[in-house]
């Protein structure tokens, strides 16, 4: 056991990812002790020594050594030591943790489910106890809306014409189809991301050199702020974090966290981390009262307008079917999702999934954030230690990529080369139309080889050639390596909603700037109320003179066959015209020819006279 007469205070400035220890600055006060009157009062000398050390440090590959050269025992006696005692500063990588909480659940993949019948005997009544798509039910009883809607043809299609699901072939057409909204058998939680949580381990080891042997191993964190060994003779104090502005974790408050639960034998449910989703909440209809959102319902479904005059799947978009589906393509192409954020490569993601009462996820906080602690210890010299090893780049990979896009990065693999534990910093010299990087800081044990992402921004819309230059330095500085890599990027791509949306069966896209196409949009010709309804005024007279004028020849026709007692002969409205006005042309000429005979004859009797 070692009793100590004099104490060392040591501040420490703790950076949680510049990964290395380094010395700031020393001096010594005289630390006095007041235990409530003036004979309890002692004095000590004291030194200050502030320190740096990162976060993923790697024990062992910086540490602070002490030698003590004396001590006192409990009798008093001054015993000389024969070896020192080092300490050693390590910290586990600063993670960003968003606990959750339940909120709902959510199905996967709502959609419409189409029965064709005809008019007579389709059913979407909601006084009917079997509706053509039937009922659903929740604890017995009927879900309002359930029973789905007709969509059924015109008496008046004249041409040919699709609502909906229903193909209407013409005249006196009673086809009809029932419209069905039905769920997936996959369901999602969401949950609410609380305020988030720094976390991070801080480890201060006590070591003595002859045996190497740990006299005394304290963690500090940000629960653990205060530790202290059994012999009270180190201390240490966690006093605070500094978090720069440009720096701060995300905020998650405005999305939803969701998750595949049920059914528990569901292949996206087993799949279980690579499926979480991170879903702004503005894509969420809470009560089911919107259209083309994450959890619409029966009411949406059944509400929305000229329902049978769109195309089918309507109200039925942007469901987490979809925002699945287009995030699959986007990683499938190599580039970054959207919100699935196991694939993410911006923040590499860790999930805790302990079942609906505990699940977060979490990721490791990037930049030079730092924190203050303190170490007091009963000791006399201190002096610092840090390994310096060799290092080598071991290749660079960058592909081209479009200017202006986030679908550019870089990969470089460092690898140790040398004997011991240690640190090296990596930093980046690229053209200006490459955006500057950040330098990089990591800890590698002997031979262990690490890779490193960057991504790659532009400031320029335009492609070029593009040149980046790799430096490797070691612990204290020295460049040992470095490397050129060259790559393209080519000019930005612009496109617009319709080249997005060109492959989209979901989608519908109505254009109307006074361009509002009202044949199109109300597709069967005598649909006045359509016409009506979105203001198609020309249309609307346009329809109404013709059929005025229709009902007018029709009526001139039908009494000019009237007269002729054809009319009610003829097995169609063609033939009996068609035949009438033979038969009035027949008698016409018949009568005309009577006249010409008689007039001859006439004029024949007054010749001979």
């Amino acid at each position: 056991m070692f009793l100590f007469k004099s104490s060392l205070l040591i501040f420490l400035i703790v950076p949680f990812y510049i990964k290395s220890i380094s010395i700031i600055s020393s001096s010594s006060i005289e630390k006095c002790i007041n235990r409530g009157s003036p004979q309890d009062i002692s004095c000590d000398s004291k030194m200050i020594l502030a320190l740096t050390i990162q976060n993923a440090e790697l024990e062992g590959s910086d540490y602070v050594e002490t030698t003590l050269n004396q001590v006192t025992d409990t009798e008093g006696n001054i015993q000389k030591l024969s070896s020192p005692v080092k300490i050693t500063f390590s910290k586990t990588p600063v993670k960003v943790i968003y606990p959750c909480t339940y909120f709902q659940d959510f199905n996967y993949y709502p959609r419409e489910k189409i029965i064709s019948t005809k008019s007579t005997s389709c059913s979407d009544s909601n006084t009917d106890d079997n509706p053509t798509c039937g009922w659903a039910y929740s604890n017995g009883q009927k879900v309002k809306y359930s029973q789905g809607f007709c969509c059924s043809c015109s008496f008046f299609s004249f041409s040919n014409s699709n609502k909906r699901g229903t193909h209407c072939t013409g005249f006196l057409d009673f086809s009809a189809s029932a419209h069905c909204m039905i769920f997936d058998t996959l369901w999602y939680s969401a949950y609410n991301i609380d305020k988030y949580q720094i976390d991070y381990t801080i480890n201060v080891n006590v070591i003595d050199t002859s045996d190497n042997s740990t006299i005394s191993n304290l963690l500090l964190s940000p629960k653990i702020t205060i530790n202290t060994n059994n012999d009270k003779n180190i201390l240490v104090k966690l006093i605070g974090d500094f978090l720069p502005n440009d720096i701060l974790p995300q905020d998650f408050s405005n999305k939803f966290l969701i998750i595949p639960t049920k059914p528990s034998d569901h292949s996206s449910v087993i799949l279980g981390q690579k499926r979480w989703m991170l879903v702004d909440k503005m894509r969420f209809s809470l009560d089911g009262k919107d259209c083309d959102k994450i959890g619409v319902g029966y009411f949406a479904f059944n509400s929305q307008s000229e329902k049978c005059n769109v195309e089918a799947g309507s109200c039925l978009h942007n469901q987490i079917y979809h925002l699945y589906n287009e995030d699959m393509e986007k990683i499938n192409k190599g580039k970054n999702p959207d919100y699935l954020i196991y694939y993410d490569k911006d923040y590499e993601y860790s999930f805790t999934d302990k079942g609906i009462s505990s699940r977060s996820f979490s990721y490791n906080l990037k930049g030079n954030i730092n924190t203050l602690i303190t170490l007091e210890i009963d000791t006399s010299v201190l002096k610092f230690i840090s390994n310096v090893s060799s290092g080598k780049i071991l290749g660079i990979y960058a592909k081209e990529f479009i200017s202006m896009s986030n679908d550019g990065f870089m990969i470089v693999t460092i690898k140790n080369t040398g004997v011991l534990t240690s640190q090296f910093m990596i930093s980046y010299d690229c053209d200006d139309n490459i955006i500057a990087l950040s330098s990089d800081e990591i800890g590698l044990n002997r031979e262990e080889i690490k890779t490193l992402n960057k991504t790659l921004y532009t400031n320029s819309n335009i492609g070029k050639e593009n040149k980046c230059t790799i430096y490797l330095q070691n612990a204290i500085g020295e460049k040992i390596d470095s490397k050129i890599i060259n790559f393209n990027t080519s000019d930005e791509v612009t496109m617009t909603k319709q080249d997005i949306d060109e492959d989209n069966e979901d989608s519908v896209i109505y254009e109307n700037k006074n361009g509002f196409n009202c044949e199109e949009f109300c597709d069967e010709p005598l649909n006045f109320l359509c016409y009506l309804k979105n203001s198609c005024w020309e249309e609307l007279f346009t329809k109404i003179l013709i059929l005025i004028a229709g009902i007018i020849v029709f009526v001139i026709i039908f009494k000019t066959c009237k007269k002729v007692f054809c009319c009610f002969k003829c097995i169609s409205y063609i033939l009996c015209c068609n035949f009438c006005c033979f038969k009035f042309l027949k008698k016409k000429d018949k009568i005309e020819s009577s006249k010409e005979n008689i007039e001859m004859a006439s004029f024949d009797m007054n010749k001979k006279e």
